[in-house]
């Protein structure tokens, strides 16, 4: 009895044994044909160098950014609305974070009437840029600040009527056939005239 009972453990571990070969042996193999096989190199996109050029040229509908690759270098916003029966995108630079830092602004919508044609109005859109380490008020238009205004280039009453966008004291910067852009320095800040003519230097629609 003792005697079968041994040839039973010695047949299960010659299995064990034989088996456990035949695993290792697997595996081995596997790893030599994993070995010879080539390794093909991941090589990564390069992310974009210019946040502002990205912006300008991106497909969102909506872009608004301040960007500057130094504090004390060139500042860069863009805006880009890309709204398609009207898109409206333009870009401008000022150098340093003094005075306007991080440029902030507010938009009002010229062509909220009541069911008017769109060539009976004047305007299309109004924006209030304001200084954030100068005081500004956009409700007063006061400090350091400027108004940019999209005006309408199709507006009926242009033809009895061409310089209807200069009666608040606007100065015109560009006219195409879809717009006519003028600015505006706020009052009450020294040389708030002298910094947003530098700003609108640098001013692009794109």
């Amino acid at each position: 009895m003792q005697s079968q009972v041994l040839k039973y453990l010695l047949a299960i571990i010659l299995s064990a044994g034989i088996a456990g070969g035949g695993v290792y042996y697997w595996q081995q193999s596997e790893v030599e044909v994993i070995e010879k096989k080539p390794v093909k190199e991941v090589t990564k996109e390069a992310p974009a160098s210019d946040l502002f050029e990205l912006a300008k040229t991106t497909k969102d509908e909506f872009t608004y950014i301040v960007s500057s690759s130094k504090l004390n270098g060139d500042w860069k916003v863009v805006v880009n609305n890309n709204f398609e029966s009207l898109p409206m995108r333009f870009s401008f630079k000022y150098q340093g974070i003094s005075p306007w830092g991080e440029i902030r602004y507010t938009k009002s919508d010229l062509t909220a009437s009541d069911g008017a044609a769109f060539n009976e109005l004047q305007g299309i859109s109004s924006y209030d840029f304001c200084a954030g380490n100068y005081y500004c008020d956009d409700s007063k238009n006061d400090g350091m600040g400027f108004n940019l205004t999209f005006w309408n280039a199709e507006y009926k009453g242009k033809t009895t009527d061409p310089k209807f966008y200069l009666k608040g004291g606007e100065t015109l910067f560009k006219e195409t056939d879809k717009y006519i852009i003028t600015y505006k320095p706020f009052t009450g800040a020294k040389d708030v005239e002298k910094e947003v003519a530098n700003i609108m230097s640098t001013f692009e629609i794109f």
